[in-house]
């Protein structure tokens, strides 16, 4: 078994990498063509376009409450995970539920907003039998 101060070393070339990546960057210049403005402008002008608008209220609705789940299970997960399962499991369990949210981005970038999405959704679909 290996020490949790081992392991805490073991982290540092991939911190140190990590920086080294980040400071390599150079971000994009094509959205900067405007001119730039203070933080309380985005922040007014986007605080307008949402209350203005009532059809996005359901969105942002969707978009706070999904937030605030995935949130819970980022932060209790563990919690329970620790008490209720081996020690070892714990890395391979956590490794797949991050990998989730790159599978969720590949399938997201898949979908086609252009057109209506056909009753049930597909999401709905693929678990209907388990509701009858």
């Amino acid at each position: 078994m290996t020490s949790t101060r081992f392991t805490d070393f073991l982290t540092v070339p991939f911190a140190t990498l990590s920086v080294v990546a980040f400071l390599r960057f150079r971000e994009p210049g094509l959205h900067r063509a405007g001119e730039p403005a203070a933080l309380r402008q985005h922040v007014a002008a986007t605080f307008r376009i949402l209350t203005q608008q009532q059809r996005l209220l359901p969105v942002i609705a969707l978009a706070v409450l999904s937030s605030l789940l995935l949130q819970s299970i980022f932060e209790f997960n563990p919690l329970w995970l620790v008490a209720a399962m081996p020690v070892i499991m714990y890395g391979p369990y956590w490794a797949g539920l991050m990998a989730t949210l790159g599978l969720g981005g590949l399938l997201a970038g898949r979908l086609r907003l252009d057109r209506p999405a056909p009753w049930p959704p597909r999401s709905v679909s693929c678990c209907w039998p388990a509701w009858r």
